[in-house]
C-alpha cells in the first residue's frame, strides 16, 4: 500500500497473510512539552497485515493514532524515534502483540480495530511486573502458550542504560489478574549490554536458544539456565 517493509519483522500466517513492520512516517509535532521544540518531528511506527496471494493491504496500525509521544523512555532527538516497534506476534486468541523498544512496553493489539487491549511495561503499564521481570528497550516478544512469554531484555537502547547486562527471560504473565513474574533469566558468560536486536527462541527439547544480536553471540541454555 506504497509503504517499504523495514527490516524488523516479517510474519507469515495460517492464513495466509503477512504481519511486518513499515519504515515509519516522518511527522510534525510540538515537543515543547517533552522540552523539545515547536516546531519538531516524530516517527511514527506502522505495522501491516497484507493477503500474500494478492498484496492486498488488510489492516494498518500507526502507533501516534494510538500511543502518544509522551510515553517514550527515549531521550529527544531530530526527528524524535518516539515509539520504534520492533516485533509482532499473533497471540493465541488471534489478537496481535506488538513490541516498542523505545517505550519498553508491549501491546496486545485488537486485530480487527487496532485499538490498545492491555500495556505490559513502560510508563503505563496495566500490569503488575515483579521487579525481577522488568525489561527495557527490548526486542523479539513472543508468546508460546497461554501464560508463557519470551523476549530478548536489552537494558540499554544506545542512549540510556536500564540494565548492567542484557538477557534472555521468560515472563509467567497472568492476563485476567493482570500480573507478570519472571520465570527464567539467561545471561551471556561474559556479561555484554547490546544496544540493539536480540532473540529468543524455546526449543522442542525445552532449551533456550539465544540470539545476542549486535554482539556476534549465540548461546544455548538448559531451561534451568546451565550454559
Amino acid at each position: 500500500a506504497g509503504r517499504m517493509a523495514d527490516m524488523h519483522e516479517f510474519r507469515l500466517t495460517p492464513e495466509g497473510t503477512a504481519l511486518m513492520t513499515c519504515y515509519p512516517d516522518t511527522v510534525p509535532a510540538d515537543l515543547t512539552s517533552l522540552g523539545g521544540p515547536r516546531q519538531g518531528q516524530v516517527l511514527g511506527s506502522i505495522v501491516q497485515e497484507v493477503d500474500v496471494a494478492t498484496g492486498r493491504l488488510l489492516m494498518e496500525w500507526r502507533s501516534l493514532d494510538h500511543v502518544p509521544v509522551g510515553e517514550s523512555e527515549r531521550k529527544l532527538g531530530e526527528p524524535y524515534d518516539y515509539f520504534h516497534v520492533n516485533s509482532i506476534d499473533v497471540a493465541p486468541d488471534g489478537h496481535l502483540l506488538i513490541s516498542a523498544r523505545h517505550t519498553s512496553t508491549i501491546y496486545k493489539l485488537d486485530r480487527r480495530t487496532g485499538e490498545i487491549i492491555w500495556r505490559l511495561g513502560g510508563r503505563r503499564s496495566d500490569f503488575d511486573v515483579s521487579p525481577k521481570a522488568r525489561f527495557a528497550s527490548q526486542h523479539h516478544v513472543r508468546q508460546t502458550d497461554a501464560r508463557t512469554f519470551t523476549l530478548f531484555d536489552n537494558g540499554y537502547d544506545g542512549i540510556t542504560r536500564s540494565h548492567d547486562e542484557s538477557r534472555a527471560v521468560i515472563l509467567d504473565v497472568d492476563e485476567s489478574g493482570r500480573t507478570a513474574r519472571l520465570a527464567g533469566a539467561y545471561y551471556h558468560p561474559d556479561t555484554i549490554l547490546v544496544e540493539s536486536m536480540g532473540s529468543v527462541e524455546l526449543l522442542p527439547d525445552g532449551n533456550v536458544l539465544v540470539g545476542w544480536g549486535r554482539a556476534p553471540f549465540v548461546t544455548e541454555h538448559t531451561r534451568a539456565g546451565g550454559l
